[in-house]
């Protein structure tokens, strides 16, 4: 039996990523180990310049961020 592809919007991942006991993480979790995440070039993209942000250094580190 294949595995559910998942879309999930950076919105998502991003809360997800900062606040590690969230709904929004439990969720991204359970994508992960239940399914299979997809994202698009453009979200993987805007992924990438969100975190890169320097106000999210507070958060995590830049090495995590990568």
């Amino acid at each position: 039996m294949s595995k559910a592809r998942i879309i999930l919007d950076s919105n998502v991942i991003l809360s997800a990523a900062l606040f590690k006991a969230s709904p929004t993480r439990q969720t991204l979790d359970k994508a992960i180990n239940n399914g299979q995440v997809i994202l698009s070039e453009l979200t993987l993209a805007e992924l990438y310049e969100i975190f890169d942000r320097p106000k999210f250094d507070k958060y995590l580190s830049k090495i995590s961020r990568d």
